[in-house]
């Protein structure tokens, strides 16, 4: 791509589709996964640092479903999501060992 972002991985018509891997050349930012109409939807890993990712359920490139992220504090949390946001049963755990 001009910009520089790379994309290895399946098409139709000309739209991500299927598994792939895309790397945005800005923001440094990862993503390896399934794809649907040129969104991310299914199951990946968004890497968006060496010490920050999300793993799990995307639906039209918003995480949705179930999936754990790590945050670039060292926090985490593992549970349902829903629209992007926490929703439903998970449990967040503070880099000193807190959970809720």
């Amino acid at each position: 791509m001009a910009n520089g972002n790379l994309y290895d991985g399946q098409w139709v018509d000309g739209i991500k589709n299927g598994h792939g891997v895309y790397f945005d050349a800005a923001t440094k930012v990862v993503y390896s996964g399934e794809w649907k109409e040129g969104k991310k939807d299914g199951h990946g890993l968004l890497k968006l640092s060496e010490k920050e990712y999300y793993y799990g359920t995307f639906v039209k490139s918003i995480k949705d479903g179930f999936g754990s992220e790590v945050f670039i504090n060292g926090d985490k949390y593992k549970g349902e999501y829903r629209a992007g946001k926490f929703h439903g049963k998970g449990k967040y755990t503070w880099l000193n060992g807190s959970c809720y």
